[in-house]
């Protein structure tokens, strides 16, 4: 009898974790707000047969943006693009960590770190480090806010590294930079890298070929070592529901390759989606 309960009951807890699980997916804020603009659309249509069109293309955007993984598709391109060195060299010089990891005003707010999702740039940052000590860390981070610069990242940075165990006069904040061309410059300013030199680029997987393209452009050929993935490397996707999380990942898509775009029209660099450079 005790199994047989037992099994009713795990029975019991599996249909309310199903449940909670659709649930929540009918009910995700974004997703109600989805339902909500196809409801107001349905009273929008009119016989005017363009405007019925227009609509018909939203809602299939919409409904695309809440089922298909399309950012993923795009994240997945910019992540695979370049890999880790394997095997890791025998010695480097140094290691140049960019940032985009600590949000400085609210930490100053709180008096504490607030990190973001991105912090395996410094986690991955110190392990390398440590297998490295006689190696020098550069962490490039300054302020990306327009207005208020007096909230840079570096100077909260150091509290981080020392949590993480590590401290002492091979690591240099840079905190000038507010941009990806201005981590290049100002890092490179202060790495000032020879010939032969092996020097490590930490960043997020998907701004790494922006990142590595911008460096090239002053000069400086460093080696790529990404982080923080958001996609599976075979693109080993499920089915998903999730307006929100689609649109959130759509705007990041669009926000790097806009990104890579601007920097190159703008020259800062010598191609549109840098990749590894390829021996004759």
């Amino acid at each position: 009898m005790i199994g047989l309960f037992g099994n009713i009951q795990l029975g019991q807890q599996g249909a309310f974790f199903f449940l909670s699980k659709f649930f929540w997916l009918l009910f995700k804020p974004g997703n109600l707000f989805l339902y909500f603009f196809l409801f107001l659309l349905f009273f929008l249509l009119t016989r005017n047969l363009g405007s019925k069109l227009i609509i018909i293309l939203i809602v299939i955007s919409a409904l695309a943006i809440a089922v298909l993984p399309v950012g993923s598709v795009f994240t997945h391109v910019l992540e695979t693009r370049f890999e880790k060195p394997r095997p890791l060299p025998d010695k480097i010089t140094g290691v140049v960590i960019l940032g985009g990891v600590i949000n400085p005003k609210l930490t100053f707010a709180r008096d504490e770190t607030q990190i973001n999702s991105a912090i395996e740039r410094i986690v991955e940052g110190v392990a390398i480090a440590k297998r490295y000590p006689a190696s020098k860390i550069i962490f490039s981070g300054g302020s990306g806010l327009v207005i208020e610069q007096k909230y840079k990242e570096a100077d909260y940075a150091k509290t981080l590294f020392e949590q993480l165990g590590l401290s002492g006069s091979r690591l240099i904040f840079e905190r000038m930079s507010r941009n990806t061309i201005e981590n290049a410059l100002f890092s490179k300013k202060i790495a000032d890298p020879k010939y032969g030199e092996i020097w490590l680029l930490i960043t997020s997987a998907f701004h790494m070929p922006r990142a590595v393209g911008v460096f090239r452009s002053t000069g400086w050929n460093i080696t790529p070592y990404p982080v923080d993935y958001s996609t599976y490397p075979d693109f080993s996707i499920g089915w998903n529901f999730d307006f929100g999380s689609g649109l959130s990942s759509i705007n990041r898509v669009v926000h790097e390759y806009l990104g890579l775009l601007i920097y190159w029209i703008t020259g800062k660099t010598n191609e549109f989606l840098p990749g590894p450079i390829r021996s004759r």
